[in-house]
């Protein structure tokens, strides 16, 4: 659970690494299930759940409708909202140009109300063969971020000559100020 400091919400995330064992997962969707149906305020799962709602975010992986419809079952009954992912169909890549959507952000109604402009996103996989998910109110791509200082100013000419005699001048005048102050102290 975390406090959403603009509005004083406690909003609760659940990251979930769902079983790839059809049993196991039915076990997992009671316990997520039993929490969405009792947690009165935003609400968000996400993770690897190891399932897909359909048969187009599987491809050329082998197809159990019986856990789709176990799956959406889960959803429906939680009333959860699949979060769109706007980029991209699947999350996930595989040996052999296999691709699945597993990776999933599920929220409630009172999340929307939050954040109801907020989009999901992947990214590329740096180290996994999972996408990376990005969920966020506006995305920004600023790309690699090296410094480059460019001033026209010093372009001009005589413009650096000009700076080193006001800095003369004003080390000199204020040495001078400093050992006036100085001997009227003493």
């Amino acid at each position: 659970m975390l406090r959403y400091i603009p509005n004083n919400q406690v909003v609760f995330i659940v990251n979930v690494y769902a079983p790839h064992l059809e049993h196991k997962k039915q076990l997992v969707w009671a316990h997520l299930d039993s929490m969405a149906n009792n947690w009165p305020g935003p609400l968000c799962f996400l993770g690897d759940f190891n399932s897909v709602c359909s048969p187009e975010e599987r491809f050329r992986e082998s197809i159990d409708q019986n856990s789709i419809d176990s799956f959406n079952t889960f959803i429906f009954q939680a009333n959860l909202i699949d979060q769109t992912l706007s980029n991209d169909d699947f999350t996930w890549e595989g040996p052999l140009g296999k691709f699945s959507r597993i990776d999933r952000v599920f929220i409630n109604n009172k999340w929307v109300l939050l954040w109801p402009d907020a989009i999901l996103q992947s990214s590329n996989p740096d180290r996994s063969n999972h996408k990376p998910l990005i969920w966020a109110k506006v995305l920004a791509c600023w790309g690699p971020k090296p410094f480059r200082f460019n001033n026209t100013w010093f372009e001009k000419v005589g413009f650096i000559q000009f700076c080193d005699n006001l800095w003369n001048e004003y080390i000199v005048d204020g040495w001078a100020a400093f050992r006036v102050n100085k001997k009227l102290r003493l």
